[in-house]
């Protein structure tokens, strides 16, 4: 077994340990979740660790297949857990802040442990790199991108929590709930204004990248397609947010749409006809 699976294992089974563990805290009145961040961040701290082993191994920035993209990713899933977890004040001791930071735990923990599983199932080679992809534009272009989509995914599931909050009759929510959703649809929010801005530096990362290895700023490639109607989608939920005052539940719909579209930009794209002859599809 190379340092790069030891490393890659150890995060699967600390993501996966910290889903049971944040379900357990959910019956309890405590905050334990400060605790559980703990977790949180030797898991992430064992994901950084085989991205660098990787990198190691192939003697390039492992960024390549996708194999290694999912490595990416879910190591920003966990980041953008815990910037929102920190800058939102998720470790204070009232009863919903608790409920929202272990569920908000569970559902990343889930997600990371899931795409950090798709990259053990994935296939793994060492590739050298092609010419398209020895340029300065590839490591800003695809960090931005991934850590926008990790800090998006935790955007996501606190849509998720909102859609599924009020459908549970519990007695301190049904007293608050009004308030408290709301205070989760401003979390849902700030968490877009964290991640949309990354997405925005991608798109333009990549178009300085394709001007230099293919002498156009914008091939309308199916992946480059797919990148910008996912960004669209963000932008036209900051608009309705801003501009028509969109809130509740059709704006945590329009947030699920958003995760839609990455998970077929990043994932689902490498099945599609059009990607056989992209540009933009991963080795492996």
């Amino acid at each position: 077994m190379t340092p790069t699976e030891i490393f890659q294992n150890s995060a699967i089974v600390l993501y996966c340990a910290l889903v049971p563990a944040h379900a357990a805290g959910l019956l309890v009145k405590r905050n334990l979740s400060r605790y559980l961040t703990l977790g949180m961040g030797l898991a992430l701290l064992a994901n950084l660790l085989a991205i660098i082993c990787r990198g190691i191994e192939v003697q390039h920035w492992p960024f390549q297949t996708l194999y290694e993209a999912f490595l990416l990713t879910s190591l920003t899933t966990a980041m953008g857990y815990l910037l929102i977890y920190f800058s939102n004040d998720l470790y204070a001791e009232d009863r919903f802040t608790a409920l929202i930071a272990n569920l908000l735990g569970l559902l990343t923990s889930a997600l990371a442990a899931g795409v950090i599983a798709l990259a053990a199932s994935s296939d793994d080679y060492k590739a050298d790199l092609p010419p398209a992809l020895q340029s300065v534009w590839f490591v800003p272009h695809v960090v931005v991108y991934i850590f926008g989509y990790g800090t998006l995914g935790v955007a996501f599931c606190a849509s998720v929590i909102y859609l599924v909050l009020p459908h549970v009759r519990t007695g301190f929510l049904t007293a608050n709930m009004e308030a408290n959703l709301d205070r989760l649809d401003r979390f849902v929010y700030r968490n877009i204004a964290v991640g949309f801005p990354f997405l925005t530096m991608g798109l333009i990362f990549g178009a300085l990248w394709a001007q230099v290895a293919w002498a156009t700023y914008w091939g309308w490639d199916a992946k480059e397609v797919w990148s910008l109607i996912t960004w669209l989608v963000y932008l036209v939920y900051l608009h309705l947010r801003h501009v028509k005052g969109w809130r509740a539940a059709r704006s945590a719909w329009f947030v699920v749409l958003g995760a839609v579209a990455i998970f077929i930009t990043f994932k689902l794209f490498g099945y599609l006809p059009a990607s056989q002859t992209s540009v933009h599809k991963y080795a492996g």
